[in-house]
C-alpha cells in the first residue's frame, strides 16, 4: 500500500473511534422526554402546515382576485 492509502485508513480509523468516544458521552434523553420532544416536533409541524397552507389560500385568492379584476377592466 502506498502512503496516501495508509493515511486514509488510519484517518477514517481515527474518526470512527473518535465518534464511538464522542457517543459514549451523550446525555441520551428518557422514554418521557424523548415522547415529549416527538409530540412537540409533530405539533409544530402540524400547526406551521396550517399556517403555510392558509397563507397559500390567502396569496391564491388574491391574485385570483387580481386577475378577475384585471379581465373585468379590459
Amino acid at each position: 500500500m502506498n502512503f496516501f492509502m495508509v493515511a486514509l485508513l488510519t484517518s477514517v480509523k481515527t474518526y470512527f473511534f473518535e465518534s464511538f468516544l464522542e457517543l459514549r458521552r451523550v446525555v441520551w434523553p428518557t422514554p418521557k422526554q424523548a415522547l415529549f420532544f416527538t409530540l412537540a416536533v409533530i405539533i409544530m409541524s402540524i400547526a406551521l402546515a396550517a399556517f403555510l397552507g392558509l397563507l397559500d389560500w390567502v396569496f391564491a385568492f388574491g391574485v385570483k382576485a387580481l386577475i378577475e379584476l384585471h379581465a373585468r377592466v379590459k
